[in-house]
């Protein structure tokens, strides 16, 4: 049985998700008292490509790796949700997922879901539409901007390339970050050279990967301000045997600045390459983004 306790800490673990942003707390509850947790060890399969999708999972602890049918993988960890198609269809599986180390899913129904006597219409329709709209996202991005895709496509306004995760180039990367929020969003990858070679992460940096994503979310903090962190994703993935670490950045709702020794800079994406603007710059380009011509 589920205890107050137990609901609240799933309350909580569902607010780390976008989906459930337009939530209230009562919805939140209301879907909590669905969740059914699920623990796998090390290496042990939640789903394959031969199983029928009936559940999707929210990830409580731990990580999961999942591999889709074109060999692209993807990393999920605590408060990352996947499997969100098995709550519409019960077709088959798009790629095998199983966790990298102990883990704990939170597990929730199709058939759950659309039982009013559990889920009451108005939260199960808001949630449909959510997950819809994640869905609608995944299909997007899945034939538009796949990793592979991107880098065979070289470095542009929406793509750049870092050999590697070290300090010395965190600032460079923090730039960047930058430029794309304040155009039109982008993704930048570490582990690619510039002539479009993936070269992958060393083995004793991917060990540290977890203090590496600490480090950048705290320096996007400082740097930047809390407010954009939520516009920062990290995935690892895995391309050619070779590991990369990929970074996906949304676009800004209001000016992003680069602070640095007491200096706010400003950059945007020019073609291939970051550019600062100076105060007049800067206002000229606000007010074009305003008026929506950029």
């Amino acid at each position: 049985m589920t205890t107050k306790t137990d609901l609240k800490e799933i309350v909580e673990l569902i607010s780390l998700n976008k989906v459930f942003e337009d939530f209230t707390e009562e919805e939140k509850y209301e879907i909590a008292a669905l969740a059914e947790r699920k623990h796998y060890s090390k290496n042990q399969l939640v789903f394959s490509i031969d199983h029928k999708g009936k559940y999707f999972y929210l990830v409580e602890d731990g990580e999961l790796l999942l591999r889709l049918k074109d060999s692209v993988t993807k990393v999920y960890s605590r408060g990352k949700l996947f499997g969100e198609i098995g709550l519409f269809t019960q077709s088959y599986r798009m790629g095998t997922i199983r966790a990298l180390n102990d883990s704990s899913l939170l597990a929730f129904s199709g058939e759950r879901v659309y039982d009013t006597e559990e889920l009451s219409a108005a939260t199960a329709l808001k949630l449909t539409k959510a997950l819809t709209l994640k869905i609608i996202d995944y299909i997007s991005a899945s034939q538009q901007t796949s990793s592979q895709h991107l880098i065979e496509n070289g470095e542009s306004n929406v793509v750049e390339f870092k050999t590697n995760p070290s300090r010395s180039a965190m600032s460079k990367i923090l730039k960047t970050l930058v430029a794309f929020m304040n155009t039109k969003g982008g993704t930048l990858f570490i582990g690619v050279d510039d002539d479009k070679t993936i070269k992958g992460i060393p083995q004793e940096t991917y060990k540290e990967i977890d203090q590496f994503n600490l480090d950048l979310v705290n320096m996007i903090n400082n740097h930047i301000g809390s407010f954009f962190t939520s516009l920062v994703s990290f995935d690892i993935e895995e391309i050619d045997g070779k590991t990369i670490f990929r970074i996906d950045c949304a676009v800004a709702t209001r000016p992003a600045f680069y602070r640095d020794s007491g200096d706010e800079l400003f950059y945007i994406r020019s073609g291939p390459s970051n550019t600062r603007l100076q105060p007049s710059g800067i206002i000229n380009y606000i007010q074009r983004r305003l008026s929506g011509e950029n």
